[in-house]
C-alpha cells in the first residue's frame, strides 16, 4: 500500500514490517517527534463500516490508557491522505519494539525454566494490566509477543488484534463469520487456531478468561516445545480444543515443577468458570513459583509442601532515629531494620492460587442475632475457638473464616443473607473445602444458644444441624466439636479429651479481652492492645497467649528487655497453648529471649513445612531468610505466599515495604505503603512508611506531610517524632526540630525509653552548634535514665554512644572508659565493640583484647547461620589491622564491611571514606563520602558529629583532586557550625588552616 521513503501525513515510511487481518504495518519515522514508530494502516473495511470503526476507536482509546512496561504502547489513532492514491487512510500509531518475536526467541535461545518463568510472569502482568481496563486481546500467541533488546517481553496489538468486543451487540456473528472465513483460507490463521479458547472456537462472546486460556497454551508451548492441542488440520485442532484433555506437561518434560503444571492446567480448563477469574491471581501464582524456583525451595510434588532451605556503632544498633517498630535480628552487625507487624484478618480480593487439602472444612462464621453489641466479639471468637479445638487432633484440615473472607473481597456488599451464603460456599469450594460450617448465636436469658449447620459443598446436603445452649462459650464449642467429629467420623478428635479451656484459657471473659487485644495489636496500637491483654491476665494469670503477644509488642518496639519477662511467663504456661502457637512461642523465644538465630531459623523451616498455610509463619520465615541467609528471592517468595493467603496481611505488606526500601525500589515501596494506609486507616504504619520512603528519596516536604498527618491522627504515637526531627535538621530548621523534641517530653515524659531519645536529641542539637560539653552532658543524662530500666540493650546502646562521641571528639581515654561500661552490659556479639576500642586506644592491650574478641567471635558463630559468618571474619581482619596499626588493612576491612552490609551503614561509609583519604585514594573517598554530604545522598545523616566528619574528609578529598571550589565550601560548612566550638578539635583547626590557604 505504501512504499519505503514515501511521506504519509507527518510520517516517513522506512519499510514494511508485515500485515495482518486489520491491515499492513510499517516502520516509520514520526517527523514531528523525531522517533521511530510502528504505523498500522487499516483495511478499507474499517472506514466503510461506521459502527465497526467507532467500536475500534473506543477500544483503541481504552488500550492507549495501558502504560504497562510489558505492553506495546498505542500513541494515536487518526487518518491522513495518501497522495499516491488520493485516498484517506485510517491509521494507528504504535510504539516500535525492536527485537524478535517470542516464536523466534524460543527457537534460537531455548531458555531454561527460570528464564521462561520470568518471561511468563511479565507477559501475565501485561495481560492483567489490560484486563483491569476491560480490554481483551483475543489473539494471544507467540507471534504477538516480542522480546525487546533488553530481553523483556512486550505484548503487541493489545485491544486491536481482533476488532471485536463481546460487550457490543452482534459480535457473536462477527466471530462466527470470521472463524468460518478463516477455516476456508488455507494457512491464514494456523497460529491463531492453535491458541483459540473453546468459547472462541464455538463463536461465543469472549472475556478476559479467553486470554487466560490462550496464555495457558502459550505457557504449555514455552515449557514443553509443543502445543497442548495439535493436529494436521484446523478442524481437528478445534475439535481437540473443544473436547480433548491435554497431555500432562510433566509427561513432556519431567523437570517442570508440579506447581507450574497446576497453573497451566487451571488456565486450560474448558469451562471459563474453572480458570483464573482474575489475571492478577495468575500473576501472583507465577511470581511466587518463579521466586521459589529461583531460591531452590520447590520440589517435585508441590511448592507449598516443599522444605524451605569498621564496626557499626551502637546508635545504629539501638535502632535508627526515630525508632522503627522493628526487630534488629543481627544487632550491631547488620544495620537492617525489619518491620514486624501482626496482620489484620480482613476481606480482600479473590485469591484462588492456593488449594486446601482434601476433606477440608471451612468455617464461615456465626452471626450475632442477640442484638447485644457486647457479644460482637464472638463473631470472631467462636470461629477462632472452633478452629483451635478442631485442629488439635490434626485429622481435619481447617480453612479459617478469614481465608474465606479473603476470597470474597467486596462481593458480599449490598446483597442479602442467602446470596452471601452462596458466595461463601463458592469461596470455600475454590479453597478445596469438602464441607462448610456456619451458623448464628442467640441470647436466651443468661444463656447463649449456638445454631450450627455443617453441609457438603458440592451436594448442599446438610450433614449436621445442631443447637447447643449454655452460659460458657468454651463448653458450647467443646460440645459442638464432638458433634462435628462424630458427623465426620474423625476418631482423632473424638479421642482427644482436652477441652478448649485446657489449651486456651479457663475463662471466656479472658479470651474476649484477648480477641479484642488482637484487633488493636493488628493495627499496631500496642499500648491499647497491652491494656486489653493485661485485663485478660487479671482474669486468668495462666493464659499463655496474652503473655506471648505482650512480649512481641515490646520486642517490636525495640524494648526486648521489657518483653522478656512476658515471654518467660508464656513459656511457663506453654502446656496450655495449642500445638501451633506453642511452636511459634518456641521460635519467638529463640529470637527475643535466647538470641539464638540459627535455632530460630531451623525451627521456622520446620514450622512452615508443618503449617504451609500459616501467613504469620510464612512472613517470619521471609524475615529470617532475608536477615540471616541473604536470600532476597526466597524472602519474596515467602511473602508472596503469605499474601496469597491474605492479600491485606499487614506484616507481609510492611516487610515488602522494607525490602523495597533496602533495594532502593522506592516506587514499589510507596505502592505497598499506600496499600497499608488504605487497608489499615486505624494504623499509623502506612503513614510512617511513606514518610520514611520520601525521606530516603530526599523528598523532605512529602515526608514531613505524611508525618504530620500521622501525628494529627495519632497524637500519642511517638514513632514518627524522631523522623520529623531528622527532616527539620536536614532542612536546618532547628527551632522546628526543637518543638518536636519538646513534644516528646510533653506527651511521654514518664517513659524512660522516649526520654532517652529526648536527651539524645538535645545532645545532637548542642553538637550542631558546637556546644560539645553540654552535648556530652545530655548523653550522660540519657545513659542515667537508661540504667534503671535494666534493659541491657538500651543501656549498652547509651554507653556505646557516649564512647562513640568521645572518640569523635578525639578523647580516646574517655571513649574507652564508656565503652567498658557498655561492655559490662553487652551480651553475645555486642562484645565485639570493646576489644576493638581497646586496641584502637592502646595497641599494647592486644593480648587481653584478643581473648575477649575471640570469645565474642565464637559466640557470634554459634548463634548465627554460616551465611553471616563473613561479617565476623571481616571484623577480625579489622581487629588484626588495628593491632598492628596498618591503615591500608583497616581501610580494606572497612570496605569489606560496607560490602557485607549490602549498602553499608552511614558510620561505616564515613569510616571508609576517612581511610581512603588517609591512604591517598581520593577519588574513592569523594565518591563514598558524597553519599553522606550530598543533598541527594543515600546515606545523609542528621547526626551532627557524623555529618561534620564526612564534610571535612570530603573537603580534603576534593582539595587533593584539585576541586578547590568544593573543598572551600566544605571547610566553610564545618566552620559555619563549629567555628565557635567550645572545644579545640584537630578537625576544626585543620579546616580553618586549609580554608585560609585555599582562599589566599
Amino acid at each position: 500500500m505504501l512504499e519505503a521513503g514515501q511521506s504519509f501525513g507527518h510520517f516517513k515510511i522506512i519499510k514494511k514490517l508485515g500485515e495482518g487481518g486489520m491491515g499492513e504495518v510499517y516502520l516509520a519515522e514520526d517527523q514531528k517527534l523525531n522517533r521511530n514508530i510502528a504505523l498500522k494502516i487499516l483495511q478499507p473495511a474499517f472506514l466503510d463500516d461506521a459502527d465497526r470503526l467507532q467500536r475500534l476507536i473506543r477500544e483503541a482509546r481504552t488500550a492507549a490508557k495501558n502504560s504497562h512496561p510489558n505492553v506495546m504502547a498505542i500513541y494515536d489513532l487518526d487518518s491522513a491522505r495518501d497522495e499516491s492514491s488520493g485516498k484517506d487512510l485510517r491509521y494507528i500509531v504504535m510504539e516500535y519494539v525492536s527485537g524478535q518475536s517470542l516464536t523466534d526467541y524460543l527457537e534460537t535461545r531455548k531458555p531454561g525454566i527460570a528464564d521462561s518463568l520470568r518471561l511468563a510472569e511479565k507477559i501475565a502482568a501485561g495481560l492483567s494490566a489490560a484486563h483491569k481496563l476491560n480490554i481483551v486481546h483475543r489473539d494471544i500467541k507467540t507471534d504477538n509477543i516480542r522480546i525487546d533488546d533488553d530481553g523483556d517481553p512486550r505484548i503487541l496489538d493489545f485491544g486491536l488484534a481482533k476488532p471485536l468486543d463481546a460487550t457490543f451487540a452482534g459480535d457473536n456473528n462477527d466471530i462466527t463469520d470470521s472463524l468460518s472465513n478463516d477455516l476456508t483460507q488455507e494457512g491464514k490463521i494456523m497460529g491463531t487456531v492453535n491458541y483459540m479458547s473453546p468459547e472462541q472456537a464455538r463463536g461465543e462472546a469472549v472475556d478476559s478468561r479467553s486470554d487466560v486460556f490462550s496464555f495457558g497454551i502459550l505457557m504449555y508451548r514455552m515449557f514443553t516445545g509443543e502445543f497442548p492441542f495439535a493436529g494436521q488440520e484446523k478442524v481437528s485442532i478445534l475439535a481437540k480444543i473443544l473436547e480433548s484433555k491435554h497431555a500432562p506437561m510433566r509427561d513432556k518434560n519431567e523437570s517442570i515443577p508440579a506447581e507450574l503444571e497446576r497453573i497451566v492446567d487451571k488456565c486450560l480448563q474448558k469451562n471459563p468458570n474453572d480458570r483464573y477469574q482474575d489475571t492478577r491471581d495468575l500473576v501472583i501464582d507465577i511470581r511466587s513459583l518463579r521466586r521459589q524456583f529461583e531460591s531452590s525451595i520447590s520440589d517435585s510434588s508441590t511448592i507449598l509442601a516443599g522444605k524451605p532451605e569498621g564496626m557499626s556503632r551502637s546508635y545504629i544498633f539501638k535502632l535508627s532515629r526515630p525508632k522503627r517498630i522493628a526487630i534488629v535480628l543481627v544487632a550491631i552487625l547488620i544495620p537492617m531494620y525489619i518491620i514486624f507487624k501482626s496482620g489484620k484478618e480482613s476481606p480482600s480480593t479473590e485469591v484462588r492460587g492456593l488449594q486446601a487439602k482434601e476433606n477440608a472444612m471451612a468455617i464461615l462464621g456465626f452471626q450475632n442475632k442477640t442484638g447485644d453489641a457486647d457479644l460482637d466479639w464472638l463473631q470472631a471468637g467462636l470461629p477462632e475457638i472452633l478452629l483451635t479445638d478442631l485442629a488439635q487432633g490434626g485429622a481435619i484440615n481447617i480453612i479459617s473464616r478469614s481465608r474465606v473472607l479473603d476470597c470474597l473481597g467486596d462481593k458480599i456488599e449490598n446483597i442479602n443473607e442467602i446470596e452471601v451464603h452462596k458466595k461463601c460456599i463458592d469461596a470455600a469450594r475454590s479453597l478445596g473445602a469438602a464441607t462448610v460450617l456456619s451458623g448464628s448465636f442467640y441470647k436466651m436469658g443468661d444463656n447463649i444458644r449456638i445454631d450450627a449447620r455443617l453441609e457438603e459443598v458440592e451436594s448442599g446436603k446438610i450433614i449436621l444441624g445442631e443447637k447447643v445452649i449454655g452460659s460458657d462459650p468454651f463448653a458450647l464449642v467443646d460440645s459442638l466439636t464432638q458433634k462435628i467429629a462424630t458427623s465426620l467420623n474423625v476418631q482423632e478428635v473424638l479421642a482427644n479429651n482436652r477441652g478448649v479451656s485446657e489449651f486456651m484459657s479457663s475463662s471466656p471473659e479472658a479470651f474476649r479481652y484477648y480477641i479484642q487485644g488482637m484487633e488493636k495489636f493488628s493495627a499496631s496500637n500496642y499500648d491499647e492492645a497491652n491494656v486489653l491483654f493485661e485485663k485478660a491476665l487479671e482474669i486468668d494469670s495462666t493464659f499463655a497467649l496474652p503473655y506471648m503477644r505482650i512480649g512481641m509488642s515490646y520486642a517490636l518496639q525495640a524494648r526486648g528487655m521489657q518483653g522478656a519477662p512476658y515471654f518467660e511467663k508464656a513459656k511457663k504456661y506453654e502446656s496450655k497453648l495449642p500445638v501451633k502457637e506453642k511452636n511459634l512461642l518456641d521460635i519467638y523465644s529463640d529470637l527475643w529471649l535466647k538470641v539464638s538465630y540459627d535455632e530460630a531459623l531451623t525451627k521456622m523451616k520446620t514450622f512452615v513445612s508443618n503449617y504451609p498455610d500459616d501467613k504469620e509463619g510464612r512472613t517470619f520465615n521471609a524475615v529470617l531468610k532475608y536477615a540471616l541467609q541473604r536470600d532476597t528471592d526466597g524472602a519474596m517468595a515467602e511473602l508472596d505466599t503469605a499474601l496469597l493467603l491474605d492479600p491485606q496481611y499487614q506484616l507481609a505488606l510492611m516487610f515488602y515495604v522494607e525490602l523495597f526500601m533496602e533495594q532502593k525500589k522506592y516506587d514499589e515501596a510507596i505502592a505497598k505503603a499506600k496499600l497499608v494506609r488504605d487497608y489499615y486507616p486505624d494504623s499509623p504504619e502506612g503513614y510512617r512508611a511513606l514518610s520514611e520512603i520520601y525521606y530516603l528519596q530526599q523528598k523532605l516536604d512529602e515526608a514531613m506531610e505524611e508525618g504530620r498527618m500521622l501525628l494529627q491522627r495519632f497524637p500519642d504515637n511517638e514513632i514518627i517524632l524522631g523522623r520529623l526531627i531528622s527532616i527539620q535538621i536536614h532542612k536546618r530548621n532547628f527551632d522546628e526540630a526543637h518543638k518536636f523534641n519538646e513534644y516528646i517530653k510533653e506527651r511521654h515524659g514518664d517513659d524512660p525509653y522516649l526520654m532517652v531519645d529526648y536527651y539524645y536529641n538535645l545532645a545532637n542539637f548542642d553538637i550542631w552548634k558546637g556546644r560539645f560539653r553540654s552535648g556530652l552532658d545530655n548523653l550522660k543524662k540519657a545513659a542515667a535514665l537508661a540504667e534503671p530500666t535494666g534493659d541491657s540493650v538500651l543501656i549498652y546502646g547509651q554507653y556505646d554512644l557516649l564512647s562513640d562521641y568521645y572518640e569523635s571528639l578525639e578523647m580516646l581515654d574517655s571513649a574507652l572508659y564508656f565503652n567498658k561500661k557498655g561492655f559490662d552490659w553487652a551480651t553475645g556479639f555486642r562484645s565485639f565493640s570493646y576489644p576493638l576500642m581497646m586496641v584502637k586506644a592502646d595497641p599494647a592491650t592486644e593480648p587481653e583484647a584478643r581473648e575477649i574478641f575471640e570469645k565474642a567471635l565464637q559466640n557470634f558463630k554459634s548463634r548465627l547461620p554460616s551465611e553471616l559468618w563473613g561479617i565476623g571474619d571481616v571484623l577480625k581482619e579489622r581487629f588484626d589491622a588495628l593491632c598492628v596499626g596498618d591503615t591500608l588493612k583497616i581501610m580494606e576491612a572497612s570496605r569489606k564491611m560496607v560490602e557485607e552490609q549490602n549498602q553499608g551503614s552511614t558510620g561505616n561509609r564515613i569510616s571508609l571514606g576517612k581511610y581512603y583519604v588517609l591512604t591517598g585514594h581520593y577519588a574513592e573517598a569523594k565518591k563514598e563520602l558524597e553519599n553522606v554530604t550530598s543533598p541527594t545522598g543515600q546515606n545523609q545523616t542528621s547526626r551532627a558529629i557524623s555529618y561534620m566528619t564526612a564534610v571535612y574528609y570530603h573537603g580534603r578529598a576534593c582539595e587533593a583532586l584539585g576541586d578547590t571550589e568544593t573543598a572551600v565550601a566544605d571547610y566553610r560548612e564545618v566552620l559555619k557550625y563549629w567555628g565557635q566550638a567550645d572545644m579545640k578539635l584537630d578537625l576544626i583547626t585543620d579546616s580553618r588552616a586549609r580554608l585560609d590557604k585555599l582562599i589566599s
